[in-house]
């Protein structure tokens, strides 16, 4: 047996540890269109980001009522005006839930994309069957890797990090010690520290560490920059 193929192993087993939650995509990030929304409309959309697949709300983002395909789109949108005539029920699963559960379900009905919900009913994200798969194989294609693939090392040593990215899983793989508290991703260190939602170049120190904002919008940290500037003090 390889070193891959044990690796591989491992992961198959681990994903009964792992919940919907820590590898959904979350809505903040989700591109959804309205119910009301033209095939001509899903189509570019499709194309622009290169999706198969759409997720439709009604009313409100966090309210996805359906999906739509690129296939349905080929056969049928000539003959409707709105997605709502086009759309498939969603998939619904809990945050909690087990991702090796999912994917056997996934597996079992044919379906490729779910919508997360929270114990109010609101959507909270998605997650697909390949978002899932990536846990077993996506760390393994960069095996001489010691960072996730929601990092990359920058030629000046710092990281280009997604803000979405656990705080956890960057102190494990690069040895690191920034700061957890009461928050779980970059983003909420960011947030913690600064107690606003800054601006793209804004930069901060925090306990040994340089961090830029590379991205951000109105309403949320998209990607920074973390840098290693030395111990902290006391450490």
């Amino acid at each position: 047996m390889t070193t891959q193929e044990a690796e591989m192993i491992d992961k198959i087993f681990g994903l009964g540890d792992t919940t919907v939650r820590e590898i959904m995509v979350p809505l903040v990030e989700v591109v959804a269109v309205p119910s009301t929304t033209t095939p001509d409309d899903a189509v570019t959309v499709m194309l622009e980001r290169g999706f198969s697949r759409l997720p439709i709300f009604r009313q409100r983002v966090t309210n996805l009522v359906g999906v739509v395909t690129a296939m349905d789109l080929l056969r049928r949108g000539a003959s409707v005006r709105a997605l709502e005539e086009l759309m498939r029920q969603p998939y619904y699963v809990p945050e909690t839930k087990r991702i090796d559960d999912l994917l056997r379900e996934m597996q079992r009905s044919g379906v490729h994309l779910a919508v997360v919900v929270d114990e109010y009913g609101g959507s909270t994200g998605i997650v697909t069957l390949e978002d899932i798969v990536e846990q077993i194989v996506g760390d393994i294609q960069d095996a001489h890797d010691r960072a996730p693939a929601s990092m990359e090392r920058l030629p000046d040593g710092s990281y280009r990090v997604l803000a979405r990215t656990e705080v956890d899983e960057i102190n494990k793989a690069l040895d690191w010690d920034l700061p957890k508290e009461d928050y779980e991703t970059v983003a909420g260190l960011v947030l913690a520290s600064l107690h606003r939602i800054p601006r793209t170049g804004e930069e901060f120190q925090v306990r040994g560490y340089t961090i830029t904002v590379l991205e951000a919008d109105t309403r949320r940290v998209v990607v920074v920059k973390i840098a290693r500037t030395g111990k902290p003090e006391g450490g």
